[in-house]
């Protein structure tokens, strides 16, 4: 097993949250690791990004990426106003710590 498949099992055991997941547009094997993590009822996996190049990857590589939701910035034009908002909670959590 990969082992960037084997840590987001380790992360995603028990949690049953919810994780954003960028990267899986790129790689295969994010996409592989994220489906698996939403297949087992780790997590509830979100992609985010292009959704044509999530459903191009997913379907070259024979990938099941049904149930999972993919937030496209160019479907939603208030996005870079909930990544500013996102920012500034994030900024004043950190602070706490």
């Amino acid at each position: 097993m990969h082992s960037y498949i084997e840590f987001l099992i380790d992360k995603a055991a028990g949690i049953q949250g919810r994780v954003a997941v960028p990267d899986a547009q790129y790689d295969e094997r994010v996409m592989e690791a994220a489906c698996r993590v939403h297949k087992e009822g780790w997590l509830d996996v979100v992609f985010t990004g292009s959704k044509s190049a999530y459903m191009a990857l997913a379907n070259k590589h024979g990938f099941d990426i049904s149930g999972i939701e993919i937030i496209d910035p160019d479907e939603y034009p208030a996005f870079t106003d909930y990544c500013q908002v996102y920012q500034r909670l994030r900024a004043k959590e950190m602070a706490c710590w």
